[in-house]
């Protein structure tokens, strides 16, 4: 079995994409905490999307966590 490690942080097993720990929406938590940062959401579904194109997998596989938090302040 081949496995290929990808620049973009991402695993390719046959024709499956790995992608691990997105926790969208970080940068919002730590807004609420007085520690601002850039903003990577749109980035980070651009690269995703980018991917996913080239890569054309069967299958998309989300290994932990996609959200970073589901409080409903951040809602």
């Amino acid at each position: 079995m081949k496995i290929e490690f990808l620049p973009q942080k991402a695993i390719k097993i046959k024709d499956n994409l790995i992608i691990a720990d997105l926790h969208l929406g970080y940068e919002e938590s730590l807004v609420q905490e007085g520690i601002y940062l850039p903003k990577a959401f749109n980035q980070m579904l651009t690269l995703l999307k980018g991917l996913v194109l080239r890569e054309q997998p069967r299958r998309l596989i989300i290994n932990g966590d996609l959200k970073h938090s589901f409080r409903s302040e951040e809602r």
